[in-house]
């Protein structure tokens, strides 16, 4: 009640306080839960960001690894088949049933390879599939007949080498935790056949 010049009592004074106190409580009490599910979901969203990044390199370092593994594979069983149509058309004597097992071998490879590289061009880099398109420069065609004048002396080792060491170090950027490769194989070493 008021006193009868109009001002307030003591006791009103001290209700308006209470009520202040109270509503600067629930304010407060919302703003932390407000925080509350702010940091909640913040640390939920970089949970899942992070577990995706892992699955993606883990995704990314199957399939490299398996392309790499297809391509090594693919190379050497072009370089037998360009060589065996290479003999046989120097000797043309040469039955074909004789060198059918080495170019069956080779579209094996191929459809692996191309299957492969296909793999890349889903899941992997921009980078990753340009060093795949080195690689493959460097190899008989992955969708024509081998003929002997597709490359001059068979695949291009020398390329198959750049191509193969570029995509090394892609396979560590792309798929690898950051500064866990040392990437020695992509600095230097061979890793091609030098036939």
């Amino acid at each position: 009640m008021s006193n009868p010049d109009g001002s307030r009592t003591e006791a009103e004074k001290d209700r308006k306080r209470e009520r202040r106190k109270e509503w600067i409580t629930h304010g407060i009490t919302l703003l932390v839960a407000i925080i509350a599910v702010g940091s909640t979901w913040l640390v939920a969203r970089a949970t899942t960001t992070a577990d995706k990044e892992k699955e993606a390199r883990a995704s990314r370092s199957e399939v490299y690894a398996d392309y790499l593994k297809a391509a090594a594979t693919y190379r050497d069983r072009g370089y037998d088949a360009w060589r065996a149509v290479d003999a046989r058309a120097k000797d043309p004597k040469i039955p074909y049933n004789a060198i059918r097992p080495t170019l069956a071998n080779f579209e094996i490879a191929r459809r692996a390879y191309r299957d492969q590289a296909n793999r890349v061009a889903v899941y992997g880099s921009p980078k990753a599939w340009a060093a795949q398109k080195t690689i493959t420069s460097s190899m008989l065609s992955t969708l024509a007949p081998v003929q002997v004048a597709d490359k001059v002396g068979g695949p291009d080792f020398k390329l198959f080498n750049a191509g193969y060491k570029e995509f090394i170090m892609v396979f560590c950027e792309d798929a690898q935790a950051m500064n866990v490769p040392d990437c020695r194989p992509a600095r230097g070493e061979d890793v091609g056949a030098t036939r």
